[in-house]
């Protein structure tokens, strides 16, 4: 997170490794689905780590904003941040979903 001059926080997303910025949202979930060779488990690695990354800076962001959180707008930038940023949400959710059956 930062803030900008104009007071604005912004939410910033961990940066994807290069080699796996141009990857199509296709190829991605391919990768997801059927991890058979070296190169779909590099993919699914690095989309673990990009999910495990935005679920901490999330949990930053609420800490220090919190319910506003839910409000949040995320941009992606490559396919690969699209599909992190779902499953990130997904867990989010099933996690709120858990704490308020509770």
């Amino acid at each position: 997170m930062k803030t900008t001059t104009e007071g604005e926080v912004v939410f910033l997303l961990p940066t994807p490794k290069p080699e796996f910025q141009n990857f199509s949202e296709r190829e991605i979930l391919v990768a997801l689905s059927k991890p058979r060779s070296r190169k779909h488990a590099r993919i699914e690695s690095e989309v673990s780590r990009l999910v495990g990354e935005y679920v901490a800076n999330f949990k930053a962001y609420v800490a220090e904003y919190g319910r506003d959180a839910f409000l949040l707008q995320i941009t992606v930038r490559w396919p690969i941040e699209k599909i992190a940023v779902r499953l990130m949400m997904a867990a989010v959710k099933t996690k709120a979903g858990a704490a308020t059956t509770h």
